[in-house]
Parts: C-alpha cells; structure tokens; sequence
C-alpha cells in the first residue's frame, strides 16, 4: 500500500470518529429546549405537551395583558403555561384527578424542588402544600381524592402587569 492510501485511509478513520463522537454528544448531552418549562422559552409548550402524552392537537393560547397562557390536555391533567412577552415560561397551573408528573414541567427547577419537598416536613390531614426552594421557585398543591390543582411559579420571572393572583 502506498503512502498516499495509508494517510487517506487514516483521515477516513479520523473523520468517522469525529461523526460518531458528535452524534453521542447530540443524543447524550442534555438540551436546554427539552428540559426547558418554568424559566425556559415558549418551545417549551410543545414539549411539555409531548412529554406529558397530550393529545397532537394543536396547543390553544390565550393572550392578556402583558403574558400569554397557553393550554395543554393530557387526559389526566389539564395544564396552564404562563409564558411572558419576551417568551419565556413563568408559571404553571395545573388541575386534574391526579398531580400531574412535575419533572418536565418544572425542568431546570426540578431536582431543587424535589431536595426542598424532602426537606419540608410533612403535615398529615392538611391537604395544601407550599414548598419554596432556594432560587425563588414556589410550588403549591392543594385539593382531595381526585380533584387535585397546584400552581408552580418564579416570582422574579413574572412580568410586570401580571401578579401572583393571575396564576390560577
């Protein structure tokens, strides 16, 4: 084999580790808009909404004075997005027979709110919670045997003409 066919051969081989070392890094690394729901942008919805095995239709949004609310049903839960003028999710309602699963909703927030829910001490026959955690997030959920709400918001990331009474 000449010279020319071993280096060419070893930028074929160089060339198809640098691919596959980059397709690992796409499928392995995680991504901001996956995980993203409180804190993250609007493309959030879509994936909450497939996260949560809601329906493919499409997701209807309300618009008022200063955020937008964007609505997803997933059978179990019906679920609120509150979502800013500049796109970015600062609330999230949610109501049903059955909490929904908080993961994808709360995504950056989630192991901070599962660390603080540890933390707080458990009231027995009191059928309302309230866990703050550390960066601000405010996790609330109330209600009886199959008819459960909650609320989850960041004071800090809502904006202005919208208050703490407007997430229900």
């Amino acid at each position: 084999m000449s010279a020319d066919g071993i280096s060419g051969s070893l930028a074929m081989r160089r060339f198809a580790l640098f691919i596959v070392f980059a397709i690992l890094a796409v499928v392995l690394l995680p991504s901001p808009l996956v995980n993203a729901a409180i804190g993250g942008s609007i493309d959030s919805v879509e994936s909450d909404r497939k996260a949560l095995s809601a329906p493919n239709s499409s997701v209807p949004q309300m618009v008022f004075d200063g955020y937008t609310v964007a609505e997803i049903n997933s059978g179990a839960s019906a679920i609120r997005e509150y979502i800013s003028p500049d796109g970015v999710v600062f609330a999230v309602v949610w109501n049903g027979p059955v909490h929904p699963d908080l993961t994808p909703l709360l995504g950056y927030y989630n192991d901070e709110y599962v660390n603080a829910l540890r933390q707080t001490p458990r009231m027995h026959g009191k059928r309302h919670s309230r866990v703050k955690t550390p960066s601000g997030l405010v996790v609330e959920r109330w209600g009886h045997m199959r008819s459960v709400r909650g609320r989850a918001y960041v004071p800090e990331l809502i904006p202005s003409g919208a208050g703490v009474d407007d997430i229900k």
